[in-house]
């Protein structure tokens, strides 16, 4: 296992005993480690400074507050997740039990989403809607920008959530694109680039039209793909 994770033996020790834990204090992870204070505290920091853990503070009063550590979504993607083997079976076995029923409730989630991001829609622009929408995906696990390239928008989707449902049934992504299309009320959106093809990153391009002349860059979770 320690082949998997770019770490050494110790570090991936402590994050192993805090995945287990669900949240540790320095007390717990030095008597599970056996480990002093002072030789865990260093492993502690790295592990920070990876972005692989964080801390909150615990307890009022007089006295030191004690720092109760878990895992961040860096540090939870550390390791393996077999969604994408479970998933190649099950999406088969559902198409051929229930034609239709994943295409429908995706189609129905996805609309979904777009009707919540709706409500804080500002102004009847795409750019209005984009914003809208990158701001309702935040929660929903995606990470990219959305970024002016003259007057186009280029959506880039540096991680997706869906890439193992999307993996075992590309019409999802199918599916988000059409509903882009749809929710902007533009033919003009076009992926660009595709994980499934082998790229490093999904990309969208919506080409210019009749939008306000501003859209913020902004890093985030990006409209047209969910969680």
């Amino acid at each position: 296992m320690t082949a998997m994770f770019p770490l050494t033996n110790a570090r991936l020790q402590v994050l192993v005993a805090i995945k287990q834990a669900g949240e540790a204090d320095v007390q717990h992870l030095a008597q599970e480690l056996h480990l002093t204070l002072s030789a865990l505290r260093p492993q502690l920091l790295q592990l920070q400074a990876k972005g692989l853990i964080l801390y909150r503070l615990e307890g009022t009063g007089p006295g030191r507050r004690r720092h109760v550590y878990r895992l961040t979504q860096e540090g939870e993607a550390m390791f393996p997740d077999n969604s994408r083997v479970q998933l190649a079976e099950l999406v088969p076995l559902m198409e051929s039990a229930a034609p239709g029923l994943l295409e429908s409730w995706f189609r129905e989630r996805i609309e979904r989403l777009w009707a919540e991001d709706a409500r804080r829609v500002r102004e009847d622009t795409v750019d209005a809607k984009v914003e809208a929408a990158t701001t309702g995906a935040l929660s929903r696990g995606f990470i990219g920008s959305a970024e002016r390239d003259g007057d186009d928008i280029v959506l880039k989707v540096a991680h997706c959530p869906l890439l193992a449902l999307s993996s075992a049934w590309p019409r999802a992504c199918t599916i988000e694109l059409e509903a882009m299309r749809k929710n902007l009320r533009s033919d003009h959106v076009e992926r660009i680039s595709w994980k499934l093809d082998g790229d490093p990153i999904c990309e969208f391009r919506v080409a210019a039209g009749a939008r306000s002349p501003r859209l913020a860059s902004r890093n985030g979770h990006l409209v047209g793909s969910r969680g």
